[in-house]
């Protein structure tokens, strides 16, 4: 039975070894490290809660529409594509970078959307102004920082392949992947699991990856980038642009967002790498700090196409540049996550006992994928009886490493904030078993401490934590 994601990482390796992964392409794509990231990403929705699954989404079986129905939608479609590829193929210029990021990646900074990680970087460094940014999401364009510099690329992505799907070709090698699903829907260690990742499903999305592979590739050329610098490349989309750049021969860098850690399999416990490289994996990845290289290092040290470097967290170097006025001090933070912590972990019993024990006040910060609102926690805590004690909307207009870098503590259940607060020399308590399995390394060494939240002294281990800080 597969409970943890420990379990989830000895899993997929042991399908690596197991299964002629390297041998599935498509137009000579190697189609295991996307396979390998949805199994990864549906296992992690399936395990540890009874939450909505937070898993790539499979592509629908569309059922064929007649030639009448389908007439005007193609018409539409062409009529957009058109459209849409003269005006993005028209702004786009050559330039040195190319920035790749989603809308979740952008915060409120003197009431601009501001990218953390990239608006930071152009801030810092004058030779990342030759740029622009290709974004994914629903964010309102019209209050972006750099604003000149961001092309909304989904839409035209979306218009390009609408249209070209009726005319795309495919070349597949997939001997035994057939038995490869079937022995899965069959593995006692997924039993009674409804595993939605199939033949018919993978071929669907391999199709919709080589549309906008063709489509990255065109902009690429007409772009000239030395660099794309990426966050988060396991999109569908981001992945077409990992492999157009890397077929053009130019440098790809996926920069730290979060955790790298082995258990993270978008990052870490690649065991099975062919010496041609994965397509769709990035070859270089900019990491914050010495903790998070180590797991790209295990394996990216064995092949010479991959490589990693240290360079800082560009939004907390950012910050340490302004003069920010910030009057608050000596609080306990709890950065907060979605899915797979439901309420009932993320306030427990427990945790609540512990608010009411502490003279200190409570930072709750919640994450930008937050599935619940400010009110609906509020609501929540007044029912508890400690709203009293939770400061909620006073600090949330500030960044959060300004709250973090003031905080007596920082608590979480497995945050990539516990980097970022480790950065000012915060005091961190990681309260979850899968945050113990991220930070290991740091809990062993004593820069972290780890308390179960499920274990029966909670409370008072959490309270000698807060007296001894």
């Amino acid at each position: 039975m597969i409970n943890t994601r420990v379990d989830i990482k000895e899993f997929i390796i042991s399908l690596e070894t197991k299964y002629p992964v390297n041998s599935w392409k498509f137009n000579g794509i190697h189609l295991w490290p996307i396979l390998r990231i949805d199994i990864f990403f549906f296992l992690l929705s399936k395990s540890n809660s009874d939450s909505p699954a937070n898993v790539l989404k499979q592509p629908r079986v569309l059922k064929k529409k007649s030639l009448v129905k389908l007439l005007p939608i193609q018409l539409k479609n062409f009529i957009k594509f058109i459209i849409g590829n003269l005006w993005v193929f028209y702004k786009i210029k050559k330039v040195e970078n190319i920035f790749v990021s989603g809308d979740s990646h952008r915060t409120k900074f003197k009431n601009k959307d501001f990218n953390k990680f990239f608006d930071s970087l152009i801030h810092l460094d004058e030779k990342y102004e030759d740029s622009y940014f290709l974004e994914y999401g629903s964010a309102n364009y019209d209050n972006l920082y750099n604003s000149h510099k961001v092309f909304n690329v989904a839409k035209y992505v979306y218009y390009y392949s609408s249209f070209r799907k009726s005319v795309n070709k495919m070349k597949f090698n997939l001997s035994g992947l057939s038995s490869f699903f079937e022995d899965l829907k069959n593995d006692e260690q997924l039993c009674n699991v409804d595993f939605n990742i199939n033949l018919e499903s993978t071929l669907l999305k391999m199709k919709d990856l080589s549309l906008r592979i063709k489509f990255f590739t065109k902009i690429f050329k007409l772009s000239k980038p030395k660099r794309i610098y990426i966050l988060c490349y396991y999109s569908l989309d981001v992945m077409a642009i990992v492999a157009a750049a890397n077929f053009l021969k130019i440098e790809t860098i996926e920069m730290q967002h979060g955790p790298q850690v082995d258990e993270h399999l978008c990052y870490g416990s690649w065991s099975n790498i062919p010496d041609s490289g994965y397509s769709v994996l990035p070859r270089v990845f900019w990491c914050w700090d010495y903790f998070s290289s180590k797991a790209i290092d295990r394996w990216s040290s064995k092949n010479v196409l991959y490589d990693y470097f240290i360079g800082g967290h560009p939004w907390i170097n950012f910050l340490k540049s302004q003069n920010i006025e910030y009057n608050f001090s000596d609080y306990i933070v709890y950065t907060l996550q979605p899915s797979p912590y439901t309420l009932e972990d993320i306030f427990s019993d427990k945790l609540i006992r512990t608010i009411k024990k502490t003279k200190e006040k409570w930072v709750i910060r919640l994450h930008p994928r937050q599935d619940v609102s400010i009110l609906h926690v509020e609501e929540l805590l007044q029912q508890k009886g400690v709203i009293d004690k939770i400061i909620l909307r006073d600090v949330s207009e500030y960044p959060l490493p300004i709250v973090l870098s003031n905080a007596k503590v920082h608590v979480t259940h497995s945050s990539g904030s516990t980097l970022e607060a480790l950065s000012y020399n915060i005091p961190c308590l990681v309260i979850n078993q899968i945050g113990f399995d991220y930070y290991k390394g740091l809990i062993q060494n004593g820069t972290l401490k780890f308390i179960d939240f499920k274990s029966e002294n909670f409370v008072e281990d959490f309270l000698n934590f807060i007296w001894e800080n």
